[in-house]
């Protein structure tokens, strides 16, 4: 199946799903970002997306490729602390 860290997928909105709505291509994947709003894995499986292996495509925990890609960019970027 996956291995054991991925438990959560089982508890997954999209677990009966067709896959194929959360690859939309070009397109904007609004029916898989319906799906996800209300995932109760929805935080565990956009980390899954952004840190194990950077999905290049389809929507992951709501979110698409560049909006990861921006997530990513911001996670990178130095911090400066402000008085």
């Amino acid at each position: 199946m996956f291995p054991e860290t991925w438990e959560w997928m089982a508890r997954g909105n999209c677990r009966n799903k067709p896959t194929a709505l959360f690859f939309p291509g070009k397109g904007y994947g609004a029916a898989a970002r319906a799906i996800c709003a209300t995932c109760p894995v929805q935080s565990e499986c956009l980390e899954l997306a952004l840190t194990e292996k950077p999905y290049p495509e389809g929507i992951w925990g709501g979110v698409d490729e560049r909006e990861r890609s921006a997530i990513r960019r911001e996670r990178r970027a130095p911090r400066t602390m402000t008085a």
